[in-house]
């Protein structure tokens, strides 16, 4: 939050169960918190920047 930028990610969807879909919660992480594009490209169903307002 200190630097402007909030994700919201589907918990259950990717972290919740386990099973394949864990590997898509892990790429989309990597995107989130490092910029690293790995994998499909991040929709916005799977995550969102919230924007400052």
């Amino acid at each position: 939050m200190r630097a402007g930028e909030v994700w919201v990610l589907d918990g259950p969807a990717y972290f919740n169960r386990p099973g394949p879909r864990v590997v898509r919660g892990a790429e989309v992480l990597a995107h989130v918190l490092h910029g690293v594009r790995s994998g499909e490209p991040v929709t916005s169903g799977e995550a969102r920047r919230l924007d400052r307002r």
